[in-house]
């Protein structure tokens, strides 16, 4: 067999051009920021999106009106190599324009203007990378979460103390923050806000309006009236104040299983019905479970602690 050289050189191969692979990240993040492009001529898109999907702002009588009038973003102050250097992100100031309106009696309208510093916001090097901390990081496309509620199912071994399989629920809004819903072993529903320190799920109930024990455990079960005489071993479904003083609870709904001793006060009071969750019930122990864990009383107590676990470092005021 003869062999047959061929030189490779000598063949005539199209000219192919490796394309210029960081085109798509650079576009993208010039869109983001539409820096340098005129007010009228922005596409509604990233930072021009965000500022137009949050203004106008309002207080309640709508008397005072902060609207977004436009937004620059200035220069880096430090060069890539100082921010190398010296630990630091290589950045640019965002500013906005922001117009107050203030409605007075008449029709009389006062408008102020004023620029007003936002942030810094990290700047893309002509490389298509960023400068965090010193650290040169690149851009990782990624799938998008999409907004919705999901639920999973835990390990097959991992029971609840009733027998119960573990579930866990999520909810993903299109903007904000994230909520999560479990199951611990006792078959109590704790939340999670923002992957946060987790708290009773029953503090969200109370904060959206079912302020007492009462209130829940009458929204999530059925409930009968029956004879006190036969209520021993029930759950109780009202709260059930002491005569003497009518603001102060003995017994309350939802975390009071009817003893003997609870009868005998029943009976004291003159009271021959009480009002329990039905016996088909029985196995629906959640929501009691959780009541049992939640030190709140009230839709104040419950807001401030859900705030505080949000902002641990801010004051606030809640509005009677």
């Amino acid at each position: 067999m003869r062999l047959k050289k061929v030189y490779f050189k000598r063949i005539n191969l199209p000219d192919y051009r490796v394309p210029y692979l960081i085109e798509y990240q650079k576009k993208s993040y010039g869109m983001f920021l539409q820096k340098g492009v005129p007010k009228e001529k922005r596409k509604r898109v990233g930072i021009q999106a965000a500022f137009s999907d949050i203004f106008p702002i309002t207080n309640p009588d709508e008397s005072l009106i902060l609207d977004f009038v436009d937004y620059r973003i200035g220069e880096p102050r430090f060069s890539p190599e100082d921010c190398k250097e010296f630990d630091m992100t290589y950045s640019a100031p965002l500013w906005a324009k922001l117009r107050l309106i203030e409605k007075r009696v008449g029709g009389k309208e006062i408008v102020k203007e004023q620029e007003v510093y936002i942030c810094d916001i990290p700047y893309m090097l002509d490389t298509g990378s960023f400068i965090y901390n010193g650290k040169e990081r690149v851009i990782v496309t990624q799938i998008h979460r999409s907004p919705g509620v999901t639920f999973d199912e835990g390990p097959e071994k991992v029971v609840t103390a009733y027998g119960k399989r573990i579930y866990t629920a999520s909810i993903i809004p299109y903007r904000g923050s994230w909520m999560e819903f479990e199951f611990d072993l006792d078959n109590a529903i704790w939340a999670i806000i923002d992957k946060k320190k987790k708290f009773p799920a029953t503090q969200i109930l109370r904060a959206s309006g079912l302020e007492t024990n009462e209130e829940i455990v009458n929204t999530f079960y059925k409930t009968e009236e029956i004879d006190v005489n036969k209520s021993i071993g029930r759950v109780l479904a009202e709260d059930f104040y002491n005569p003497d003083d009518n603001k102060k609870i003995l017994f309350e709904a939802g975390t009071t299983e009817i003893d003997n001793f609870v009868k005998e006060r029943f009976l004291k009071s003159g009271k021959n019905k009480v009002k329990v969750i039905s016996s088909e019930e029985r196995h629906n122990v959640a929501i009691i479970e959780t009541l049992k864990k939640d030190k709140t009383r009230s839709y104040a107590q419950a807001v401030s602690d859900i705030f505080r676990r949000l902002r641990a470092f801010s004051d606030f005021a809640i509005e009677t």
